[in-house]
């Protein structure tokens, strides 16, 4: 039985999150492929549901209807059986979770917005971008190598959640655009976790394959 369904445009890391959760929660849930941005999420029907268009958003079968990609997560990882494992099963778990959660999506994420969207030509590149960003990426990078270099996972040495995935989710586009082989090897706890998370099976069956970049993309 369909448990819901998430608009959102094709490959959105912020959707893998989401479907990670329900995946080992065995819940069905839907990523229509036919979603057209500036197109589907202005119809008077989305807007009802959604009154913000912004995607990823939610609609459960139940009638419950989210847009908030952290929220959704959330409410799905709560909804099935594995919920103390995604969430953590006491209120110190559950807060050290969320403030990973809160880093992935309020910190990494809007930073590493400013330095891929011009490489995917979303928005137009210009050097400014890389000598104010790229330092400050960097610095996030080698918080997180020197926060993981005696950890196996962000909150938990037996298991990934939310925590883990969240990052990964936010980190994904990295790999990709940004770091290169020989960043990468400055990150040697970083890579490992990424790694050891990325290649697990139900991860790995949502986000499918990492796209490693040789080398930083510049956009021509």
């Amino acid at each position: 039985m369909s448990f819901g369904k998430i608009y959102s445009y094709p490959n959105n890391p912020r959707v893998f999150k989401a479907l990670v959760a329900a995946k080992l929660n065995n819940l069905d849930v839907a990523y229509p492929q036919d979603f057209q941005m500036g197109v589907t999420n202005t119809t008077e029907d989305f807007k009802s549901k959604f009154p913000t268009t912004r995607v990823p958003a939610f609609e459960g079968a139940d009638g419950v209807n989210l847009f908030d990609s952290d929220a959704i997560a959330q409410y799905i990882a709560e909804s099935g059986p594995q919920a103390d494992r995604l969430l953590g099963s006491n209120p110190a778990e559950r807060a050290t979770i969320r403030q990973w959660i809160a880093y992935a999506s309020s910190d990494f994420m809007p930073l590493l917005t400013q330095l891929v969207l011009p490489r995917m030509g979303i928005t137009k590149y210009d050097t400014s971008i890389d000598e104010k960003y790229l330092p400050m990426f960097h610095k996030q990078f080698k918080s997180l190598d020197a926060f993981l270099e005696k950890r196996k996972y962000l909150t938990s040495e037996k298991e990934w959640n939310m925590a883990d995935v969240s990052l990964v989710a936010a980190l994904w586009w990295s790999f990709a655009f940004i770091a290169g082989e020989e960043e990468r090897q400055q990150y040697p706890a970083l890579m490992r976790w990424f790694k050891s998370v990325t290649e697990d099976d139900v991860v790995k069956s949502v986000f499918g394959e990492v796209k490693y970049t040789d080398k930083i993309v510049i956009p021509q």
